[in-house]
């Protein structure tokens, strides 16, 4: 299955080189330009080969509602 995930930030569609994933907004993804230059509020997952992409992650952080 091939997924073209599009960055939530310059919108490049599909994500070429390391997509980050973030830990907390659903389907929020960036790529490597917008995720240095943005800075996310919430831990991003480095995703290299978008075969290891997780199907299934849980994340709990102890001052998120």
């Amino acid at each position: 299955m091939k997924h073209q995930y599009q960055c939530s930030g310059c919108k490049q569609t599909p994500i070429m080189g390391v997509r980050y994933l973030c830990s907390v907004r659903k389907d929020y993804n960036l790529c490597e330009k917008c995720e240095h230059n943005i800075q996310p509020p919430y831990p991003m997952l480095k995703i290299r080969n978008p075969e290891n992409t997780p199907v299934y992650f849980e994340a709990k952080y102890t001052n998120h509602p």
